[in-house]
C-alpha cells in the first residue's frame, strides 16, 4: 500500500510565500517609517493646500486648516501653520479695511508663506511690525500660497487679494516660481487631480508621501486630454506680471514686485536650466521692482544660521533679516 504523500506545509505553497512576502513588506515599511519619523521631519502641504476651482490659480489654502510643520529632511522644532477664514496665513482679519489703515497684500510661494517658522517670524510679519514700530498704520495680509509660480500668485490676487481693498500688492518671485512645472499647475507635494483632497496620505505617513511624490504628476483635472506645450516660463512670466500691473490700474492699488534672491541663484535654479533671470525679464515693464538679492547673498555666507536645516526656507533669523530690509524698501510705497 502506498504511502500518501506528506502534505506541504503553507509557507512552502506560492499563496504562502506571497503571504510572507507581503508581510515582510509591511513590516519594512513600518519600520522605515518609524525611523523616518524619529530621524526626519514629516509635512504634507495638503493639510492646508486644496485644488482649486479657478482653473488659473491651481490650488489655494484652506480656510480654517492648520498643520504642524517639523521639517522635510532634517527634524525641527514643530512650527504651526494656520490659515484663517479669508484663505490667508495667520490670525483672523477684519474684511473691511479699518480707516486710516494702509493694507499691503503679498502674493507669492512657501518661502513668502513662511513654510517652517511661526507666523509671528515670517518676513512679511517681521516688517509689519518694522512698520508699526515707526508710527505707521500699517496690515499685511499673507496670501502666499506653498507651491505657486509667478501665474498663480498673480490669479490669488484677482481671486482674493483684491476683496480686501490693498493699497499696496507685493508679488514676491523665487527661482523656482519660474520652472515650467511651478509655471504650469504641476506641483508636485499635491496632485490636484486626485479626486478629493482627503485622499492624500496624512502628514504622518512619511514613506508614502515621498513614494506618491515620484510618481508622475498631472495638471489639472481639465487636462487629462492631449493639448500643446504651455508657452516658455519666460512668456508666461511677462504675461502674468503684466496682468499683475492692469490690476493694480482696475483696482487701485501699486503693484511692487519683490525678487527675492540673487540673479545667480535664478539661473542656478536645477529645475530650469538656466531660469530666465526675471531682472531681465521685468526690464520695460511699468512696475517697480526691489531687489533682495544682495541681503539674500549676504547671507548665504552663514547658511546654518539664516536658512532651516536640510529644508532650504528661511530660519528665524533669515526671516528677521528679510524683513528689516523689506520694511525699508516699502516705506517708499506707502506714503498717505
Amino acid at each position: 500500500m502506498t504511502e500518501p504523500a506528506p502534505k506541504r506545509s503553507f509557507l512552502r505553497t506560492w499563496r504562502g510565500r506571497l503571504l510572507a512576502l507581503a508581510f515582510g513588506l509591511l513590516i519594512a515599511l513600518v519600520i522605515a517609517e518609524v525611523s523616518m519619523r524619529v530621524m526626519l521631519g514629516s509635512f504634507e502641504l495638503s493639510e492646508i493646500v486644496q485644488p482649486s476651482d479657478d482653473r488659473a490659480l491651481c490650488i489655494e489654502l484652506k480656510p480654517g486648516s492648520n498643520a504642524m510643520y517639523d521639517g522635510r529632511f532634517e527634524k525641527i522644532p514643530a512650527t504651526s501653520m494656520s490659515v484663517n477664514e479669508h484663505g490667508a496665513r495667520g490670525p483672523s482679519f477684519p474684511a473691511a479695511k479699518p480707516a486710516g489703515t494702509l493694507r499691503v497684500a503679498a502674493v507669492g510661494d512657501s518661502f513668502t508663506f513662511g513654510q517652517g517658522v511661526e507666523f509671528e517670524h515670517a518676513f512679511l510679519t517681521v516688517a509689519e511690525q518694522a512698520l508699526v514700530a515707526e508710527g505707521r498704520a500699517v496690515q499685511m495680509l499673507n496670501f502666499a500660497v506653498p507651491g505657486h509660480g509667478t501665474p498663480q500668485a498673480v490669479a490669488q490676487v484677482r481671486h482674493r487679494a483684491v476683496q480686501f481693498d490693498p493699497d499696496v500688492v507685493v508679488l514676491s518671485v523665487f527661482p523656482n516660481d519660474l520652472t515650467p512645472r511651478e509655471m504650469t499647475c504641476q506641483i508636485l507635494a499635491l496632485r490636484p487631480d486626485d479626486a478629493e483632497p482627503g485622499s492624500h496620505p496624512p502628514g504622518g505617513i512619511y514613506v508614502i508621501g515621498q513614494i506618491l511624490r515620484l510618481m508622475p504628476q498631472r495638471s489639472h483635472p481639465d487636462d487629462r486630454t492631449k493639448a500643446p506645450p504651455p508657452p516658455p516660463p519666460s512668456t508666461l512670466f511677462v504675461a502674468a506680471v503684466t496682468e499683475f500691473i492692469e490690476l493694480g490700474k482696475t483696482h487701485g492699488f501699486q503693484p511692487v514686485v519683490v525678487l527675492l534672491t540673487d540673479r545667480r541663484a535664478y539661473e542656478n535654479e536645477r529645475d530650469c536650466a538656466p531660469c530666465p533671470a526675471p531682472h531681465d525679464l521685468l526690464v520695460g515693464l511699468d512696475v517697480p521692482v526691489i531687489d533682495m538679492g544682495p541681503h539674500w547673498e549676504g547671507m548665504g555666507s552663514d547658511w546654518a544660521r539664516h536658512f532651516i536645516p536640510g529644508d532650504g526656507h528661511l530660519s528665524v533669523d533669515g526671516n528677521q533679516v528679510m524683513g528689516a530690509q523689506l520694511a525699508v524698501e516699502l516705506r517708499r510705497y506707502l506714503e498717505p
